[in-house]
Order: structure tokens, then C-alpha cells, then sequence
């Protein structure tokens, strides 16, 4: 007992100062430039990671404490106050002096062991330790985070945006020290934070850079985004192998798993299309959980005019309630006229409590959703047909968890007509329908011969500058593809260039052929031109035309016997071609079709105007959802226009360039927009109106791919060592201080 009592002390002297020898060899490491490889190893074997949370300069200094401290207890003299005989007392201070050189053993001493402890907890508290519950493997991750207008519901605090935001960052923490991360943000399109990197703090502050939008949620290019740019179709081994101008592949991409870890509230549709490949998703549901939602919401807005007093405007508004209660609200309609309110109408609407029927029995079937839902109607009379009026929807005296869907816009405008150019022989059918009071006041038409198709003022020259909505090119065509028009086009009875008619030499893979007497199979009712259109089957036809070599996808309206295509679309830039494979007057004039006698042809020819002839009437302006492109025709032929955001004083320009029509995609704002040109304006409305959105309720699984997602709980953060390494260091230095206050010598 008496060796171990005189061995202990020196042992725990050299224990201690051993403990900081790796500390400072981490240290010097990091100096070093190599506390990345290092990092990399640890990970590797003990699951571990540091980082230096102090300047290099103080993180020396910490460091020097440790001998520093042993140096000044081998030069401290420790003297015990007792009454000896004089020799004795000489003799012990000669003892004290050789104890205090540097060479002789410290005295036993509880106060620098403590000391000791606590220059140690300090100095592991500076490197940051990290304990990762699992090695780093270098692996990839994609964190998705949903902005869209639901996400800034506030049935969390403050919002689920920033529970989303603080949830994605405790994922980065997670992850270990060599994965590579990427931050994708989406709503009705996805957008690139971050691109992949390990540097967890660029990945965080591009979490945090993240803010709201008012768009829809689509998951679709997001999901595409992350598949192409985790596993890319084209692996770098083949790209350095393969020789010039080959085509096959020499070194297959096997691809790489990658997890997308998805943080939004699931008010999107479901992606049942997406193959998943190598992505393995896994869904971090946000929101106050459950179907106690707190929202009630405008999803439709429209208005019609009167067509018998144009000055009389019918407005319709549809509420939906999400709440599980029945709800009165106060909804106010405004109409301003050149900014200013002219009118103002309110109107208590009631609706009914959101009802979730449940399936009975062991059925599979998905619950039945069914919110409230009820409609508010205005009439609107003395309304000047040629102001353009906007309608402000909103509900007053309310608050819930989603504002955003409180209010709507709706701008009703003044007619637009289309410039209509009319190339080919004479055709009363065409004449009777352009002719028509009705149809001149959506449109003003112009009429060409096909001999004129080459003359410069009269074609060439406006259809380059795009002067016309519409070319008809009836038993006609432009000579070269080079004189195609810069607009939308309908083809009648001769397809466009660079087919040739049959009997001409034709282009290497393409033909032409007359087909007799087809008839009519099947069409596409949704497709803009066949709206509303029934009994094509009635039509007939006695000469038309097989034109093969089309692209792939074309898309087929009209289709008759014999795999005969009679109307198909092409997509030619910006613009769209119709043809329709069957003259309706021949080359001598006689009729060659029954159509026009039937109700459907009329109406046929007025949906090619407006679809193709970009008018727009009094009432017919569509609604733009926050994010989407909007498409804009002014009246006159101008190179730029101007358009000014809700809220805004200052325009955007916007250029023309190699169109006819103008792009917008400045549209996250909701709200009314100012568009001006030389010589004109118009406006347009920008509005949520969508369900999915208004139904905040979070979805607990989604479906991407063939497979439902069960929402789960982020990983948890690595444990952060130091903070525990400095409260243990505060501890000793509490107990040293106790231990010097008692006079504790050992």
C-alpha cells in the first residue's frame, strides 16, 4: 500500500498529460491542412469527427496551458507552517529547495490533477468532437424542399416552411462528414440550391436561403431533377472512352443509390409514372398532423357577360371550407374601373363542415374527402364593354392557417381581335363564316391569292414580321419552308412544306398520297380544335390525303379507315401548323366534304380562330397560377413590352426577340399585372385558386412510382461531444475550487 501510495500521484500526472497528446496532435494535423483525410479516417474506424471552434492562435494558446501548468507546480514551493528544532527546520528547507528543481518529483497534489482535468475538458471542447451513430461512407444524398403556398400555412409556428427549413438542416447535421449533399427547392417547378458538395455549411445556408412562394406543388420535375443529376444517363467512363462521333455506349452507367429525403406537407398529386431506379425516397412530413384544418378558401373566379346587354357582367365566386365545422363568411366583392372602385358588393355565404367518409367494412378504399362547399353570384349591371374591369374576390372579417387563398383577381377585358391572313382561291364556305358580323368583331381578315404567296409587300414581307395571328392556307402553300409565316397556321386539303403534293419528288422519307372516300373513326374531343364537337363520324369525305414521314408524338385528332391520319398538328418553334388532310372545295371548285353542312364545321373554324388566332373576348381571360409563363399577344406589332408586378413601381422589359408573342414568367406574385406597349395596354390577373393547395391538411404517405412513401422522422443529429466536454470541464474546475477553499493536501 505504501508503494501505490507514493507511485499514484506521478502515474495520474502522466495519465493526464498523455491525454492531451492526442488533442494536440489533432491539432497540429489541423495546422497542417489535413483535417480532412483525418476526418475521413476517424469516420472510417471510431465514427468520429472534430473541428476546431477557435482561431488557430487560441486554440495554440489552450494547448500550452498543460505543461505549462506542471512547469509552475515544479517551481511553486508548498511549505506546511510547523514548529521544529533549528537543524531540523534547515534541513527541510534544503529539501525544498532541491523539490522545486526541474528535475525532482512534483508533490502530491489534488488541485493540479483537478487543474489538469479541467485544461483537457477545454481543449476537446475546442476540436468539436462529433459522434456519428454511423460511419461516413461517402454516400449521396438529395434533401427536397417544398416552398409552395401551403407550406407558408401557419398551423405550425411560425410556418411549415421554417419546420420544414429546421428539419432539412438536422438532416444535413446528420449526415456524415464525406457524404455529399445537394438542396433542391420546388413548387410548380424545381430550382438548384445547392449542386453536390460536402461542406455542410454551404448545404445549411442553402436551406436557410430558402423563402415562400404562392405557386402549386408539383413533384414531378423535382423527382426528374434529382434522378438526372444523381444517376446522369451518360457515365464519365464511357465519355472518355468512347471515340468521336459514336453513338452506342462502351461503358454502361450502373448508377449510384442516392437518398431524397422530401420535406413537404404532401399537397401534391401523386408521381405513379416515375421510376424510382436507384432514388431512395424517403418522405418528412410537415404540418400539425391530423384533419383538424383550419382554412377556407376562394378556388374559382370567373365572370361572363350578358350576351343579349354586354354591359351586364355575371360574376361567379366558389368558397370551399376545410374546417371539420360549418363556417359563415363574409365575402367582398369589389369592381375597379382605372384603378379606382366604382362598386362594392357583400355577401354572407355559408358553408357546410368538411365531411371525411370513411369506407365500411375491410374495404381498401381510400377515404372519401368532401370539404364544404358553397357559391357566391353577383350580377353586375352599367359596365362599359370596351374598359378593361378588374374584380377583387376576398373574404373579410376571417382569419385561418393559409391567407393566401383569401383573395382572388379577375381582370375582364376588352376584345382582342385576331389578324387573320386568307391565302388560296376562292371559297364561299370560308367567306360565309369570316363574313359573319360575329366573326368580324374578334377578327380582321385579309385574303390573298396563291400567286401572291411570292410577292413581298403583300406576304412575305408581314408574315416574317409576324403581322398575322392566323395564316389559312386553303389548297395552298408557301413555296420554301424559309417562308413559313411566323404564326400559327391552318393547312386545308395540302400538307405544309417541305411535303410536296403527290407526283412531285418528296423529301428522303416522306410521302403523299391520295386515299378515296375515308371515313371518319375517331377524333379528340379535348383538343382545343375539336372542342365540343360530335358526330364527326357523320362527315364524309371523298378525296384526301396519307401524308407520311411525320415526327414522332405527332398528335392525331382526327383519325379515319385504313390507319388514315385526316387531322394532326406540328409543332414548328413557338407555333403550331394544323393540317387537315382533305380539301373542302377542290382544285375546280366543287365541294369534296359534306361538313360544312353539318353544325360542327362552324364551330370548328371558331375554335381554330380562338385557339390558334390568340383572341381573346370580353370574358374569356384564363386564370395564370403563380409561377406559370404567361403568353402575351399585344394588338399592334411591337419588339418590347412592359409589364409591372403587383405592388411594384418598376416595369420589367420584356423583348420580343425571334417570336411573335411575348413570354412572361415573372409571375410569383399574385395580383394584377400592368402590361404596356407603344401605342397600348392590358392587364391579367395571377391567382392560387387551387384546391390541393387549400386542403392543408398534411398527407401522413405519398405515392412515387408503383409504391406509397410512409412519411418518417428525420435522422437524428450526431452528438455533439464538446458541449458535455466543457460542462464536465466547468464541474472539475467547481470541485478544484472547493478542494482549495478546504485546504486539501494529500
Amino acid at each position: 500500500m505504501n508503494a501505490l501510495g507514493r507511485v499514484w500521484f506521478p502515474l495520474a500526472v502522466i495519465a493526464l498529460v498523455a491525454l492531451a497528446l492526442p488533442g494536440m496532435a489533432l491539432f497540429g494535423l489541423h495546422v497542417a491542412g489535413l483535417e480532412g483525410p483525418t476526418n475521413d479516417w476517424l469516420l472510417a474506424n471510431l465514427k468520429l469527427s472534430f473541428h476546431p471552434a477557435l482561431p488557430l492562435w487560441a486554440c495554440g494558446v489552450l494547448l500550452a496551458v498543460p505543461p505549462v501548468l506542471v512547469l509552475l507546480y515544479f517551481l511553486k514551493l508548498k511549505r506546511k507552517p510547523l514548529e521544529v528544532p533549528s537543524t531540523f527546520l534547515w534541513k527541510k528547507s534544503v529539501e525544498d529547495l532541491h523539490v522545486n528543481s526541474l528535475f525532482q518529483w512534483l508533490r502530491r497534489n489534488v488541485l493540479l490533477l483537478l487543474q489538469l482535468l479541467a485544461v483537457l475538458g477545454l481543449i476537446y471542447g475546442i476540436l468539436a468532437p462529433k459522434f456519428f451513430a454511423r460511419g461516413g461512407e461517402g454516400r449521396r444524398y438529395v434533401v427536397l424542399v417544398d416552398n409552395s403556398a401551403s407550406m407558408s400555412a401557419t398551423d405550425v409556428s411560425p410556418n411549415r416552411l421554417a419546420q420544414a427549413k429546421d428539419a432539412a438542416i438536422a438532416e444535413i447535421d446528420a449526415a456524415g462528414e464525406s457524404d455529399a449533399g445537394m438542396v433542391i427547392a420546388f413548387s410548380g417547378a424545381a430550382e438548384i440550391r445547392q449542386s453536390f458538395t460536402t461542406n455542410k455549411v454551404a448545404l445549411k445556408q442553402a436551406v436557410r436561403d430558402i423563402g415562400p412562394t404562392s405557386r402549386p406543388t408539383r413533384l414531378e420535375e423535382a423527382l426528374a431533377l434529382a434522378e438526372s443529376l444523381a444517376n446522369p444517363s451518360r457515365s464519365t467512363e464511357d465519355v472518355a472512352v468512347r471515340p468521336d462521333n459514336a453513338t452506342r455506349t462502351y461503358v454502361a452507367n450502373e448508377g449510384r443509390t442516392t437518398d431524397v429525403h422530401l420535406f413537404s406537407d404532401g399537397r401534391f398529386p401523386d408521381v405513379s409514372d416515375f421510376a424510382r431506379g436507384n432514388l431512395n425516397l424517403q418522405f418528412h412530413s410537415v404540418g400539425k398532423p391530423g384533419p383538424e384544418v383550419d382554412n377556407v378558401g376562394i378556388v374559382a373566379f370567373s365572370a361572363t357577360r350578358d350576351e343579349s346587354d354586354p354591359s351586364r357582367l355575371f360574376v361567379s365566386v366558389r368558397l370551399l371550407n376545410f374546417r371539420p365545422k360549418p363556417a359563415n363568411v363574409k365575402l367582398e366583392l369589389t369592381v375597379l374601373v382605372d384603378g379606382r372602385t366604382q362598386k362594392s358588393y357583400d355577401r354572407s355565404v355559408n358553408l357546410p363542415a368538411r365531411l371525411i367518409e370513411t369506407p365500411a367494412g375491410d374495404s381498401n378504399l381510400p377515404a372519401k374527402d368532401i370539404p364544404g362547399e358553397n357559391s357566391a353570384t353577383y350580377e353586375i349591371p352599367e359596365l362599359d364593354d370596351r374598359q378593361e374591369v378588374v374584380l377583387r374576390a376576398r373574404i373579410v372579417g376571417h382569419t385561418d392557417a393559409l391567407p393566401a387563398d383569401d383573395e382572388a383577381q379577375l381582370v375582364v377585358g376588352v376584345v382582342r381581335r385576331a389578324n387573320v391572313l386568307i391565302a388560296g382561291p376562292p371559297n364561299a364556305v370560308l367567306d360565309a363564316f369570316f363574313n359573319d358580323r360575329a366573326t368580324q368583331e374578334v377578327c380582321a381578315v385579309r385574303r390573298i391569292t396563291p400567286a401572291q404567296l411570292t410577292d413581298r409587300a403583300m406576304y412575305l414581307d408581314p408574315a416574317q414580321k409576324g403581322t398575322f395571328d392566323l395564316v389559312i392556307f386553303d389548297r395552298c402553300v408557301p413555296a420554301r419552308e424559309e417562308d413559313m409565316p411566323q404564326s400559327n397556321t391552318l393547312f386545308i386539303g395540302r400538307p405544309p412544306p417541305p411535303w410536296k403534293l403527290p407526283g412531285e419528288p418528296q423529301p428522303e422519307g416522306k410521302t403523299v398520297e391520295k386515299v378515296s372516300q375515308p371515313a371518319i373513326k375517331g377524333w379528340v374531343p379535348q383538343h382545343g380544335l375539336l372542342r365540343y364537337l360530335s358526330g364527326l363520324h357523320e362527315v364524309g369525305v371523298f378525296e384526301a390525303y396519307r401524308v407520311t414521314g411525320l415526327p414522332p408524338r405527332t398528335p392525331k385528332l382526327m383519325e379515319g379507315d385504313r390507319d388514315l391520319l385526316l387531322m394532326f398538328t406540328l409543332s414548328r418553334g413557338s407555333y403550331t401548323d394544323a393540317v387537315l388532310a382533305f380539301p373542302i372545295l377542290n382544285d375546280v371548285g366543287e365541294w369534296n366534304t359534306n361538313w360544312p353542312l353539318l353544325p360542327s364545321f362552324p364551330l370548328f373554324l371558331r375554335n381554330t380562330l380562338y385557339t390558334l388566332g390568340n383572341v381573346r373576348d370580353a370574358s374569356s381571360e384564363e386564370n395564370t397560377v403563380p409561377g406559370e409563363v404567361k403568353i402575351l399577344r399585344p394588338a399592334e406589332t411591337v419588339d418590347r413590352i412592359e409589364v409591372t408586378a403587383p405592388g411594384s413601381l418598376e416595369a420589367v422589359a420584356v423583348d420580343r426577340g425571334s417570336r411573335v408573342d411575348f413570354a412572361f414568367a415573372g409571375t410569383d406574385k399574385p395580383g394584377v399585372y400592368n402590361v404596356r406597349w407603344r401605342g397600348g395596354s392590358r392587364r391579367f390577373a395571377v391567382n392560387l385558386l387551387d384546391p390541393d393547395e387549400s386542403n392543408i391538411q398534411p398527407r401522413t404517405s405519398v405515392t412515387v412510382g408503383s409504391e406509397a412513401v410512409v412519411a418518417g422522422a428525420s435522422e437524428k443529429k450526431p452528438r455533439e461531444l464538446w458541449k458535455w466536454l466543457i460542462l464536465a470541464a466547468l464541474a472539475v474546475v467547481l470541485v478544484e475550487w472547493y478542494v482549495y477553499n478546504q485546504r486539501v493536501f494529500v
